[in-house]
């Protein structure tokens, strides 16, 4: 009988309330805020103190369980308060995000600062469902800041945030700063911070780091800016289904994006959505929705999300030294100037997978060896843009990597707008005999190694690559002179004809039947004329022939 009775002692020694007196705090919103425990909830197990304002103010409650847990509830009123937490199992949660608001006491300190710098390490602290704002016309410091240890692997994680707003002029709306592991960050909503919505800037290991269900907008800097400098850099940060638009309201912001990475070793977005980022941004052409920069921006995966581009500013940007990944899935919605993906990588071991994406034109430059370190696996299924008018006999290929001839045939001379090292690869869709002179003169001129021009039929495509001045083949499955199909399949008349473009009377053609009907014919032989192809035959119907020409 001695075990149940020492359990019993055990649970009441664990269940200590600190019982003070009871205070009322008037706030914007009147009410009584700031009370004792009720004695339900001293009896409740599993001993969590609930110090529900038992000293007059959110720290005070806080500091009223030196050793936590704590769990602190807020009803709906205006707080002004600098919150600093320095132990574990701390827990602040609003009555309702849209009537709980928290300000700075001290505009110069963070509204809420998690601090495991001065400890033995902190865990498992939460704060959610209420807003934390800096009033227009306040200069603020941060609203939420996490600061770790950064020369020691000292306990700072498994933190929780949710259901909570950040509005206002901030200096950052968000702010890691030092080591923080297994923590997330959900349904969150960051705006009009005067630099980043979301700041992840950190020398200590920032690892597992969730952002889901989440929005950052209209911020003067980075909507998300992750930049770790620690030697085994930032792993396992995802972002998913998160809402990243409009920042960059800075306009003079160099490399600016809605979202910045450097310094990662592993990172997913996915599912998420991004949106007029770098609008009338004159800092540099390379403004994008994200951008991976720097020394290493390893094993970043983008899948599955929407790049709807509106200013100028591409989707993806990548000129990382070190980099991997793969880019799947995903759609670009273009207005005009945009590039949809880039590509620019020098490493030995960078390799990047683009997969495939809607309405995308990847731009790859190629290092100094010619070496793209970019695999394709639909390289140019999905990413011909249709060229269906020449005029000058030049195309801009300014934001293309595929194009496919439609119409014409067309003679090009050039193809303008091309960086260094970008590949392009050129088609032809329905048309036979478009031709591609070499040595046209002037940047953008196409040259052949034989001095000769190439011919490209329908079907028969050209991969070029950009030196600078001229693009060169480096693959070809083209001939000399153009080659033209056609199918015809014969009437109730002697003679049938199929119109043909680029077909002239000197045109040499065979055919070929298709079907057992046309197997039987004796004595059909094929004309041409300007455009036309005609079958002479004996009067049966129902015969399929292919028809192949060539233009001389």
């Amino acid at each position: 009988m001695r075990r149940p009775y020492l359990t019993l002692l055990l649970c009441h020694l664990l269940v200590s309330v600190v019982k003070l007196p009871a205070q009322n705090f008037t706030s914007a919103r009147a009410g009584t805020i700031l009370k004792n425990p009720t004695p339900a909830q001293i009896k409740t197990p599993p001993g969590i103190t609930t110090a529900r304002y038992a000293n007059g103010t959110i720290q005070a409650a806080i500091n009223s369980v030196p050793s936590g847990p704590v769990d602190i509830f807020l009803p709906c009123g205006t707080y002004l308060e600098n919150t600093v937490i320095t132990t574990s199992d701390v827990r602040i949660h609003g009555q309702e995000r849209g009537c709980v608001i928290l300000q700075p006491a001290d505009p110069t300190l963070p509204v809420i600062t998690i601090d495991s710098t001065n400890t033995s390490g902190i865990a498992f602290n939460e704060v959610s469902d209420l807003t934390i704002s800096c009033p227009f016309g306040t200069t603020c410091a941060d609203g939420l800041k996490i600061m770790g240890r950064t020369d020691i692997s000292q306990r700072n994680d498994f933190h929780k945030f949710s259901r909570l707003g950040v509005y206002g002029p901030f200096q950052n709306g968000i702010d890691l700063a030092g080591r923080t592991i297994w923590t997330q960050f959900e349904n969150l909503e960051v705006e009009w911070a005067r630099q980043n919505g979301i700041n992840i800037a950190s020398a200590g290991t920032t690892n597992e780091l969730t952002f889901r269900n989440s929005r950052s907008a209209w911020n003067n800097g980075y909507g998300i800016y992750v930049n770790n400098t620690q030697v085994d850099l930032a792993n396992g940060i995802l972002f998913d289904t998160v809402n990243v638009e409009y920042n960059g309201q800075n306009a003079g912001l160099h490399n600016c994006a809605g979202i910045y990475l450097t310094g990662v070793a592993q990172a997913n977005i996915q599912n998420s959505y991004f949106e007029g980022n770098c609008q009338g941004n004159t800092a540099d052409n390379t403004a994008a929705e994200v951008r991976l920069t720097g020394t290493f921006a390893q094993s970043v995966n983008i899948t599955n999300s929407n790049f709807n581009l509106q200013y100028g500013e591409g989707g993806i940007y990548n000129d990382a030294f070190l980099t991997t990944g793969s880019y799947s899935g995903n759609k670009f919605a273009t207005s005009s100037n945009n590039f949809t993906i880039y590509i620019a990588t020098s490493h030995a071991q960078s390799g990047v997978l683009v997969g495939e994406n809607f309405n995308s034109n990847p731009i790859v430059i190629a290092d100094g060896n010619g070496v793209t370190h970019v695999r394709m696996l639909s390289p140019f299924a999905f990413d011909y843009e249709p060229i269906t008018s020449v005029n000058g006999n030049s195309v801009d290929v300014t934001t293309f990597n595929g194009i496919a001839l439609y119409y014409g045939p067309y003679t090009i001379n050039s193809f303008v707008g091309g960086h260094v090292g970008q590949l392009l690869n050129v088609t032809a869709a329905k048309v036979s005999g478009h031709v591609l002179a070499n040595s046209a003169g002037g940047n953008g001129q196409i040259v052949f190694p034989d001095g000769q021009n190439r011919t490209l039929n329908a079907g028969e495509s050209l991969l070029l690559i950009f030196d600078g001045a001229y693009w060169r083949p480096i693959e070809s499955a083209i001939t000399g002179q153009a080659r033209y199909v056609a199918t015809i399949t014969t009437t109730a008349a002697p003679a049938d004809q199929v119109n043909v473009q680029g077909i002239t009377d000197t045109s040499h053609c065979l055919f070929s039947a298709r079907n057992a009907v046309g197997a039987t014919f004796t004595g059909a032989y094929l004309t041409t004329g300007n455009g036309t192809i005609t079958l002479n035959h004996r009067v049966i119907a129902g015969a399929i022939f292919d028809v192949f020409c060539s233009s001389n």
